[in-house]
């Protein structure tokens, strides 16, 4: 059995490593494969600073606060307002989404374009929340929705507020 570590200089060799076990499964042990699936689960496991998450997508860390602020890129749960941490796994979704489209056509069609995109994304990055989007979208579609009233917006951000603190006390 390979026994992967990360020291120093030993990163370019357990990614040599690494790849060789994803690209060539046949030729390693179940063993070696195990290790290579855990190592993927527990890196995913590991949230991502803003730095990291504008790396792996390709922007600026002002771009990513914003997308945070737009709630198109999803937060750990232990993110806070001083140290923000996002989801490994819904930034290299968003990165596989956004790598995935090319915009094209007139720049009505273009602009049409992009709001799928944020709409996919978002979709994407949380996940559990597209079946609630998908119905208010829907809701949309059919001039259903109804005005929602700033006191309401102020107590929903309260009651957020209010869990977020008890989590962290």
């Amino acid at each position: 059995m390979v026994k992967w570590c990360y020291v120093g200089g030993m990163a370019t060799e357990l990614s040599r490593r690494l790849l060789d076990v994803f690209e060539h499964p046949e030729t390693h042990s179940p063993d070696e494969r195990q290790e290579l699936r855990l190592l993927i689960e527990d890196r995913l496991h590991q949230p991502l600073t803003t730095d990291e998450a504008a790396r792996v997508l390709g922007v600026t860390r002002p771009t990513v606060h914003q997308w945070l602020r737009a709630h198109l890129l999803a937060e750990d749960e232990g993110s806070s307002r001083t140290k923000r941490l996002l989801d490994t796994a819904s930034v290299y979704e968003a990165r596989r989404l956004l790598s995935s489209r090319r915009l094209a056509g007139t720049p009505a069609e273009r602009a049409s374009q992009l709001q799928d995109v944020v709409e996919e994304l978002y979709a994407a990055t949380h996940p559990r929340d597209a079946a609630a989007l998908e119905q208010a979208l829907d809701a949309s579609d059919r001039g259903e929705l109804e005005a929602v009233e700033d006191e309401l917006i102020q107590a929903a951000r309260l009651r957020r507020a209010t869990r977020r603190s008890r989590a962290v006390g």
